[in-house]
């Protein structure tokens, strides 16, 4: 196999885990708050990792790039939490669609982090997306609530979270990775946790479970997918992410996406589908580096 195609295999598994935590997620909403939600995470992806790390002997954890690791843990927390409230509180297809900004956001801040020129064409393209954003948004409408911006919050995390990613991955492995989220988001939130606990049934520890297993599954394929993968590639596949979260809303919670939010997705959508297009013409004649993508959380 090419190195894309071990890629597409790698985004498929990230677009299904992706799925099933954020079905889990909503399931959870009003049983368990937020917070315990990403405590419990936190928890089983940090015992799953040390293991992961034993046994692949991925050297050691500690080294010269933890303030790095502990940046990115931290706004791994903020995703976190923010995505998880958007999918409890509010529309699944809408929070979804909100959430796959982060690759215009990793583009932006490729500038002055990367030193990365980004042209007319890449300029409008990241121009069209944020419109895509304020019609899902209508800021100008009855429908638009300050709270919409929350789900765009946790997408700004995501890209920051991406780009440190993207630096860190040339010295250190996935699991590396994961476990410094895990353990800096697990220190935030653990005493606040302790402190509002709710002791869920049997149903949602399944479903907390469920939220753990995928999340992880969803982060490390990500990483996996975007350290073998061209993004031109990957991009499309994860975009059938909100195909599968928006069945699976109607089939689970009967939520029918309005017309503003799939004309929305599809401007968002097609602009980043060329974002990651042109990344790919400018790496092949050596312009920029190779960048990465994704949608948070």
């Amino acid at each position: 196999m090419t190195d894309n195609q071990r890629g597409m295999l790698w985004m498929l598994t990230s677009v299904l885990g992706a799925t099933g935590m954020s079905l889990c997620v909503r399931a959870l909403g009003g049983v368990v708050p937020v917070i315990e939600i990403v405590s419990v995470r936190c928890t089983i992806g940090l015992v799953v990792f040390a293991a992961v790390i034993v046994l692949r002997g991925s050297g050691p954890v500690w080294n010269e790039r933890w303030r790095w690791h502990i940046l990115r843990g931290g706004l791994t927390l903020a995703a976190l939490y923010f995505g998880y409230w958007s999918l409890t509180h509010l529309p699944m297809a809408t929070a979804t669609v909100l959430f796959f900004t982060a690759p215009l956001w990793v583009t932006v801040f490729s500038i002055p982090i990367f030193g990365e020129k980004v042209r007319w064409r890449r300029t409008l393209a990241i121009a069209a997306g944020f419109v895509g954003v304020l019609i899902v948004l209508r800021p100008a409408t009855d429908n638009f609530g300050l709270l919409l911006l929350i789900p765009l919050g946790s997408s700004l995390c995501f890209g920051f979270v991406l780009l440190i990613g993207k630096h860190l991955s040339r010295s250190d492995p996935p699991e590396i990775m994961m476990f410094w989220a895990m353990m800096i988001a697990l220190v935030i939130t653990g005493p606040v946790t302790a402190r509002a606990w709710v002791t869920p049934d049997l149903v949602a520890w399944a479903l907390l479970i469920g939220v753990s297993m995928f999340g992880m599954v969803r982060g490390y394929a990500d990483i996996s997918a975007y350290a073998r993968g061209e993004p031109s590639v990957l991009v499309p596949i994860q975009y059938t992410r909100l195909v599968f979260v928006t069945l699976g809303a109607y089939v689970f919670f009967q939520e029918i996406p309005d017309t503003f939010t799939i004309v929305g997705a599809a401007v968002i959508i097609i602009s980043t589908l060329y974002i990651a297009q042109r990344e790919r013409t400018l790496v092949s004649e050596g312009r920029i580096r190779k960048a990465t993508g994704g949608a948070g959380p």
